[in-house]
């Protein structure tokens, strides 16, 4: 998950407002999943081989995609939903990773 900073340092914001991705990658194959709260917007599929970039959405062979859908399916079923008015603690170190990447000045 990519965090969204705020203006306040040591503190940031998710962006999502209340829209989750999930993915799920493996050398040759990426499913991606949005949602929106527990309802499922979108799915979409990379050839990671063929189109690292992840610009052209694709097919993946039926085996791959249900062991790909299967690891995702326990993922999102473990995972929290996030709140997006909350707002996360970042400790320094955080903080300069999130600047050095141009996230926050």
């Amino acid at each position: 998950m990519i965090l969204h900073a705020s203006g306040l340092p040591g503190r940031a914001k998710h962006p999502g407002g209340g829209w989750q991705r999930y993915a799920v990658r493996s050398p040759a194959f990426k499913l991606l999943r949005v949602y929106q709260g527990p309802r499922l917007m979108s799915e979409e599929a990379y050839d990671l081989v063929r189109d690292p970039r992840e610009q052209t959405r694709t097919t993946i062979p039926e085996d791959r995609y249900e062991a790909l859908r299967r690891e995702l399916d326990a993922f999102v079923a473990r995972a929290r939903p996030i709140d997006p008015n909350a707002i996360i603690p970042l400790d320094v170190e955080a903080w300069e990773k999130l600047r050095a990447l141009g996230y926050v000045q």
